[in-house]
C-alpha cells in the first residue's frame, strides 16, 4: 500500500454531501455555516480572477502567511494558485515564524506575499528585516499590518478576512472586492453585515461582522461588478 494507492481508493468512495463546515467568531459568538462543493468551486474561480487581475502567471512564486484554522479564507485562494500554476509556500502568521518570511523573501524571487499580519510585520520590524520585503512586487496585507508596512515605505494591498469571506483589492486600489455571487453585504450605521447571496435555508442572514466600513457598488474600473469594502 502506498500513498498513491490510498488516494486512488479514496477517489472511488462516495463523496460527502457537503465539503465542510466553516466557523468565524464575532464578539465571542461563533457562527457556523455549511460549505458546499459548489461553494468550493466558486471560491477557486473567484480568487483565480482576482489573481489574474494582478498579472500572476504560471511559474510565479508566492508566500502565504496564515494559520491552519483560516482554511475558510485560504482554501479557495490556494486552489486558484494551483489552477494558475503559481508555486506557493506557507509560513505561520505568528511572530515566531517571521524569520521564515524573511528567509523566503531573501532567497526566492517572490511575486507576492499574501496575508501579512501585525505579528509578522512587528517581528520583522523588531529585527530590522522589513526591508527584505521591498523587493517583493505585491504585499497583500491585513489591516493591522498596513500602518507598519507603510511606515517602512512599503505599499501594501488590502487582503482581509471579514466574517466568512475575504476582501481583496484590485489594481485600482479602490477598496477590497467581495464575491457578490456568494455573499451579500450591507452597511448599517457604519457597521458591515453579511448574508449568503442565495438565501439558502439555515444559512447566514444579516450577520453583524463587527467590522466598521462602507460598501461601494457599481462597476469598478477593473471591470468587476463585485462590491468593494472600504474599512473605517
Amino acid at each position: 500500500m502506498s500513498r498513491a494507492s490510498i488516494v486512488e481508493r479514496a477517489r472511488e468512495l462516495p463523496r460527502a454531501e457537503i465539503a465542510g463546515i466553516g466557523r468565524f467568531t464575532v464578539a465571542g459568538r461563533h457562527h457556523d455555516f455549511t460549505i458546499t462543493w459548489d461553494d468550493r468551486k466558486r471560491a477557486g474561480a473567484w480568487h483565480r480572477a482576482a489573481l489574474t487581475a494582478w498579472g500572476f502567471a504560471p511559474g510565479d512564486s508566492v508566500l502565504i502567511t496564515s494559520v491552519s484554522c483560516e482554511g475558510i479564507w485560504t482554501a479557495g485562494f490556494a486552489q486558484a494558485l494551483r489552477d494558475l500554476g503559481v508555486v506557493f509556500a506557507l509560513a505561520e502568521s505568528y511572530s515566531w515564524d517571521a524569520r521564515r518570511v524573511a528567509t523566503f523573501a531573501r532567497r526566492v524571487p517572490l511575486a507576492a506575499v499574501f496575508g501579512l499580519g501585525r505579528e509578522t510585520a512587528e517581528a520583522l520590524a523588531a529585527t530590522a528585516s522589513l526591508d527584505v520585503l521591498a523587493s517583493v512586487p505585491h504585499l497583500f496585507a491585513r489591516p493591522d499590518a498596513v500602518p507598519i508596512l507603510r511606515g517602512a515605505d512599503l505599499d501594501p494591498v488590502l487582503f482581509t478576512p471579514i466574517g466568512p469571506t475575504v476582501a481583496v483589492e484590485c489594481p485600482e486600489r479602490a477598496g477590497g472586492h467581495v464575491d457578490a455571487e456568494r455573499w451579500s453585504l450591507r452597511a448599517v450605521d457604519g457597521q458591515l453585515r453579511l448574508s449568503f447571496a442565495d438565501g439558502r435555508p439555515g444559512g447566514l442572514s444579516d450577520v453583524p461582522l463587527g467590522v466598521g466600513g462602507t460598501i461601494r457598488t457599481g462597476r469598478c474600473a477593473c471591470g468587476s461588478d463585485d462590491p468593494r469594502v472600504l474599512l473605517a
